[in-house]
C-alpha cells in the first residue's frame, strides 16, 4: 500500500511541476492528498515567499476543525529557538561559543571530559559534545511521557556518571540532553526559568506570544491530540530540565512569525542573533549525518537539488512532527505541523523546491 501511494504522489508531483504556478487551491489540495494518504489527522503548513506569506489549515481523517491557532508539540525546532538565545548572548558579549559549559552551571557541577577537553557551548549547539541522545542513567516511568519525571538531580546524576566514548568535537552525535543542557545552562547562568528567558530574549522580540510550554486551560482548547505510528491517540510529552531541546508548543500564528524573522522580515533585534545561529559551524561526514553536509547553531545544511540548498530543522514527540525549511538565497520558506507519526519532510522539500523555482506563486 504504502508503495503505490509513494508512486501515486509522485505522479501527482509530476503533473503539478507541468504547471507554470500553482494556486492556492492547488496547494491546499496538495496538502490534503498528503496528509490523507498518509492516514494524518490534522496539518499546518505556512509557506512564505518573497514579502508575501500563507497559512494553510488542513483537516485529517478524524474532522477535527485546524485553525492557524491550533497548537502543536514542535520538538526539536525549538532547539533553533535555543540556538537563537544562545546566539544572541554572544551577539551582545554576554557568552563565547568557546566557553565551557561548566562556566554556566552552578559551583562543583562535574561536567565528563576526555583527554583534557572540556565540552564547550558549540559542542552542545552543533551536537559534537560526545554526549548521548538521552541520559542513561534516567529511567522513565511512563514510555508515553518519558521525560515527565526528569528531575534537576537526575541531570545531574547523569553529568557525573557518564563516561564519554568519543572526542570531543570530532564526531557529529545527535543529543536531546546535550542540547537540553545547553538551554538548562544558560538559564542556571541568568537565575531564571528555561520559559522565563527564552520568552523574554527570543519569544516576545519575535512576536511569538502565544509560543510555551505549560498550557493553560484556555490554551488546552487549541492543542489537538497527537497521534503515533498506529493512529492512536497519545500522551502528550512533558519535557522539564531539558526543556531546551524540545519543549515547546506553538502554532501556525507563531510559527508563521518565526519563518519570516528567519528570512530576515520583521523585528530587526533578533537579526544578527538568527544569522549567526543559520551559519555553518560544522562540516558533517554523510555516516555521521544524512543527508546534512553543514551544521549550524540547532540547524542543518543540505542541497535539495544541485542549485537549491535548505537550511532546515524538524521535530518528533510521541504524537507529532514539525518542520521548517528555508532557502536563505531566494528567501523563500515552509513551515509544516502535522499531528501524527507521519514525517511532512518530503511534502515539506517539494514545496520548497516549488517555490524556488516559482512554480508556485502567493
Amino acid at each position: 500500500m504504502r508503495q503505490v501511494f509513494i508512486f501515486s504522489f509522485l505522479v501527482f508531483n509530476t503533473f503539478c511541476l507541468l504547471a507554470t504556478s500553482m494556486p492556492h487551491k492547488g496547494i491546499q489540495s496538495l496538502i490534503k492528498t498528503r496528509v490523507t494518504n498518509l492516514h494524518g489527522k490534522a496539518a499546518v503548513v505556512g509557506i512564505v515567499q518573497g514579502n508575501r506569506g500563507q497559512i494553510f489549515c488542513v483537516e485529517g481523517m478524524d474532522g477535527r476543525s485546524v485553525t492557524e491557532r491550533t497548537f502543536f508539540e514542535i520538538g526539536s525546532i525549538t532547539k533553533t529557538l535555543t540556538a537563537t538565545l544562545l546566539a544572541d548572548m554572544v551577539v551582545k558579549g554576554e557568552a563565547k561559543l568557546e566557553d565551557p559549559v561548566e562556566k554556566y552551571l552552578p559551583p562543583k557541577t562535574i561536567v565528563p571530559e576526555r583527554n583534557g577537553k572540556k565540552i564547550q557551548l558549540i559542542h552542545l549547539a552543533t551536537h559534537f559534545s560526545g554526549l548521548p541522545k538521552v541520559p542513561e542513567t534516567y529511567a522513565p516511568k511512563d514510555l508515553q511521557n518519558p521525560y515527565a519525571d526528569l528531575c534537576e538531580k537526575d541531570l545531574y546524576t547523569f553529568l557525573k556518571k557518564h563516561k564519554l566514548s568519543r572526542d570531543i568535537g570530532a564526531v557529529h552525535q545527535y543529543s536531546n540532553v546535550g542540547f537540553g543542557l545547553l538551554g538548562f545552562a544558560l538559564a542556571k547562568a541568568q537565575g531564571k526559568s528555561y520559559f522565563h528567558l527564552i520568552k523574554n530574549r527570543v519569544l516576545d522580540p519575535l512576536e511569538m506570544t502565544e509560543t510555551h510550554i505549560t498550557t493553560t486551560i484556555k490554551q488546552k482548547e487549541y492543542l489537538i491530540p497527537g497521534h503515533n505510528g498506529l493512529g492512536q491517540a497519545t500522551k502528550n510529552w512533558d519535557i522539564p530540565i531539558i526543556e531546551g531541546a524540545g519543549a515547546l508548543r506553538s502554532n501556525g500564528r507563531d510559527m508563521m512569525k518565526y519563518l519570516k524573522a528567519l528570512l530576515g522580515q520583521g523585528d530587526k533585534s533578533l537579526r544578527g542573533a538568527i544569522q549567526l545561529s543559520l551559519e555553518p559551524q560544522k562540516q558533517a561526514k554523510p555516516e555521521e549525518v544524512e543527508p546534512a553536509k553543514y551544521i549550524g547553531l540547532g540547524w542543518f545544511s543540505r542541497k535539495l537539488t544541485p542549485d537549491i540548498e535548505v537550511t532546515w530543522s524538524s521535530g518528533m514527540t510521541g504524537g507529532y512532527r514539525s518542520y521548517i525549511g528555508i532557502n536563505r538565497k531566494t528567501k523563500v520558506g515552509v513551515f509544516m505541523l502535522v499531528n501524527s507519526h507521519e514525517n511532512p519532510k518530503i511534502l515539506a522539500e517539494y514545496l520548497l523546491i516549488q517555490l524556488v523555482r516559482k512554480k508556485i506563486s502567493l
